[in-house]
This record gives structure tokens, sequence and C-alpha cells, in this order.
């Protein structure tokens, strides 16, 4: 497999980048958007992406968002979450073979946002006000977990991971995608994610990962998740799914 690396932007020069950036009228950031950057640099070994297929990546997801609005009207809550899951399966056609080690790295999330997209950023997270940047606007642009492209990215992993469609992400809440995702020493764990997703994708009742995730913490530091075979990991999902389908049902009878 061809190991592909992108570009890499420091988190100063990205900062700086992003307080000029911030609040621009997309069609103004979609003008300073740009493949490459005098100041990004590469890893030492790996096949560095082509400007040409970096381009037409960002290209198909504009495409995409044209057809939620972008760049004229922001979009509705149904239209962002609907151009997620499109933006999701196109994030991977380009970037599925992008290792985990480049994956970790915030500044090539840092750079593909800051400065292939920013226009994207704007767009899909639209600021109420000029004064000051929003603390929740610069982390979509910044390399951490609530980067932009970075969500779409570990999203379409975990669905991959367990042979798992796109329409998925359409089945399950956001705040469940959300509390999956944003806990770091679970998400790391390897089918864990596509698992749960489908554990709540796929049940009558409403399941929360919330609550689901709070039953495999507690389990975490006795159970070695991380090293356990994929079908036993599965089956301690199922478990802590069942057992919070249970709880679910029982103070649905108290109520009654």
């Amino acid at each position: 497999m061809t190991i592909l690396v992108l570009p890499r932007l420091n988190s100063r020069i990205a900062r700086e980048l992003v307080a000029k950036r911030w609040n621009l009228a997309i069609p103004v950031a979609r003008e300073v958007a740009a493949t490459s950057h005098q100041r990004a640099t590469f890893a030492s070994t790996g096949e560095k992406i082509r400007p040409e297929l970096l381009g037409s990546f960002i290209d198909e997801l504009r495409v995409s968002a044209a057809g939620f609005g972008y760049p004229f009207r922001t979009p509705s809550e149904s239209d962002a979450r609907a151009w997620d899951v499109a933006a999701t399966e196109i994030t991977w056609k380009y970037l599925k073979n992008l290792v985990i080690a480049e994956a970790g790295r915030l500044d090539v999330w840092a750079f593909l946002t800051v400065v292939a997209c920013p226009d994207l950023v704007l767009w899909r997270y639209p600021v109420t006000t000029k004064d000051a940047l929003p603390a929740g606007l610069e982390a979509r642009f910044l390399g951490g977990r609530r980067n932009l492209l970075k969500r779409f990215w570990q999203r379409a992993r975990a669905l991959t991971a367990v042979g798992s469609d796109w329409s998925l992400l359409q089945r399950v809440r956001e705040d469940d995608l959300v509390q999956v995702f944003e806990r770091p020493s679970l998400a790391a764990i390897p089918g864990l994610a596509g698992m749960l997703l489908t554990q709540i994708a796929s049940s009558s009742e409403s399941l929360s990962a919330r609550d689901i995730l709070k039953r495999l913490n507690r389990e975490l530091p006795v159970t070695g998740m991380y090293f356990l075979p994929s079908s036993e990991l599965d089956g301690l999902v199922f478990a802590n799914s069942e057992a919070s389908r249970e709880a679910i049902s029982r103070s649905k009878k108290k109520i009654r």
C-alpha cells in the first residue's frame, strides 16, 4: 500500500492564518485557498500528495457542498448533516491511504483546512459575530479532533472497519457521533467506534452513545480493549448496549 503524506503547517503559522481568514466572506476565502504554502513541510518518507490530486479533493467537496447552498446560503441543520455524509465519503475516497501516524498529526489537518479550504469551514460553521474569533470556530480550523476534515476521515475509517455503508451516519444522532469520536481513549480502539454506531443505528430503542460509553469507560482499565480480538470487542459492545437498552426499558416502565 502506498503511504500517502500530506503538507504540514505548524501551529504558530496556522493560528496566524486563521486570525486573518476567520471573518472573510466565503467567496474571498475561496480566492485565498491554495494547494500549497511556502511555509508548509512534508514527512521525510512516503509519497507526497500531488497538488492536482489535492485540488481535485477539495473541488469535489465544494461541488458536493453546492448542492446544499454553498457558497451563497448557510446550510440548514439537515443540509449540514447530509453534506457531512457526502463529505465523509469523498474524504475517504482521496485519503484512505493516509496512515494513522500521519492522520494523527495536528499540522496535517491544519494545512488542509486553513490553507486548502477555509471557505468550506466558514460555510459549514458560519459565524454570528465579527468582533472576535470564536473558540469553537478556531477548533474547526486547527488540527484537533474537531477539525472539519479530520472528523470526516475518522468517521469514514470507523465505518469501513466494520463494513458499514455511509448511510449509517444519517441513522444516528449528531450528539452520538460527537460522543463517540471526541473520547480519545475509546475512539482510538480499532473497530470500537464502528461497532458502537452499528448497535445504535440498528436498535429500536433510543440508545444513547453517552450512556454506553460511560459503561465501556468503566471497563477500560480492567479489560484491555485495545488488545481484544474483533469478535470479543464486538461482544463487549453488544453486552453494554444491551445493558443500556434494559435500563431504558426499566425507566419507561417506571414512568408509566
